[in-house]
């Protein structure tokens, strides 16, 4: 009875007008917003058209919000960009853009490497004290508090090889932050504009904030900032499979690139996880949840930011937070959660 009485206010709020349904809105506002949960953005699109949005004071639509690891998969949208605009080869050395992966003699990595988590450099991906000992020994502490902070990228070069490249998955906030030192190198004089110039500015994204390091290197693992309704557009040029306004940003193949498993993965049977990785992107499991369209992709941050998008159904959705306790509200949840509104209502 519980899961009918949610579904309904979801159908209520989704797709009728907002004129006199202000006690379901308050009811889909409680669900996601309260009982503990640290919900402070909910951005759902429909055929490129929001229906339904939520704020937390004092968040509001004009917020920048920290993204977190979803600036993971921004920068794989940078690359894809790059590589439709045939800027960027996958399969070539980082030393064919890199003047810094030349002088750290890191020739041997490709691109593919570092956008499949496959690089093989060491890398010791720890949060608050959880895993792998204390911050400060947490390879992503240095990176953004410690010696990383100078030039990340040197930083992340000079780490030593663990693993042949390409050959096994770790993932890793190194790769990703050196990937986008990579290709700001490769834009030249270019570099500072770059993701604006190739994803921000085409989207018509003003109102974003990407942190750099002091030498003008952009944290492309987890440094974005950035309007809930903005990190949606991004997820709408997936949806619209790369194209915006009439024109292909995106290669025609980009939403198969970043949702396939990287080829060093191998996922054990024993792995309770529900997603798997992709290049950047995320895929839930399929025996993990059947209920959900396969061609779905997930961006996923920090403490519970995430960004889901249905290609087959041309929806987005968008969640940002603060999630530091126990109870969270997941991106599994709320997807089913609209999948089942939009089955129900047979909305197209």
């Amino acid at each position: 009875m519980g899961k009918i009485f949610l579904l309904v206010l979801l159908l209520t709020v989704l797709f009728l007008n907002s004129t006199g349904v202000r006690s379901q809105e308050q009811g889909i506002d409680k669900i996601v917003f309260s009982r503990g949960f640290a919900t402070e953005s909910v951005v759902i699109q429909k055929g490129g058209a929001v229906v339904y949005e939520r704020y937390k004071a004092p968040i509001n639509a004009s917020t920048k919000h920290i993204a977190w690891s979803i600036t993971k998969s921004v920068t794989t949208t940078i690359l894809g960009a790059l590589v439709e605009a045939k800027r960027i080869d996958l399969n070539a050395s980082i030393c064919q853009y890199s003047a810094t992966a030349r002088d750290k003699s890191r020739c041997s990595l490709r691109i593919a490497d570092f956008a499949s988590w496959s690089s093989g450099l060491m890398w010791n991906e720890a949060y608050e004290n959880k895993e792998g000992g204390s911050f400060s020994d947490s390879s992503v502490g240095q990176l953004l508090y410690g010696d990383g902070a100078p030039n990340t990228l040197r930083f992340i070069l000079s780490h030593k090889k663990q693993n042949e490249p390409g050959r096994v998955y770790s993932y890793s906030t190194g790769d990703s932050t050196a990937l986008m030192g990579i290709l700001q190198e490769s834009a030249g004089k270019g570099a500072a504009d770059l993701p604006w110039t190739m994803l921000f500015n085409p989207l018509g994204i003003t109102n974003v904030t990407f942190e750099p390091d002091l030498a003008g290197n952009y944290f492309g693992g987890g440094s974005l900032f950035i309007t809930a309704r903005d990190l949606a557009k991004i997820g709408q040029l997936y949806a619209q499979g790369g194209m915006w306004k009439g024109k292909r940003l995106l290669p025609e193949n980009w939403n198969a690139y970043v949702s396939a498993a990287p080829e060093a993965y191998q996922r054990k049977p024993e792995d309770k996880n529900s997603y798997d990785p992709g290049h950047g992107w995320w895929k839930f499991h399929s025996s993990y949840d059947r209920k959900i369209p396969a061609d779905t992709l997930v961006a996923r941050g920090h403490w519970g930011q995430f960004l889901v998008v249905i290609p087959s159904l041309d929806l987005v959705v968008v969640r940002m937070a603060n999630d530091r306790g126990e109870t969270n509200f997941g991106d599994k949840q709320l997807a089913e959660l609209v999948i089942a509104a939009i089955n129900e209502t047979g909305v197209r």
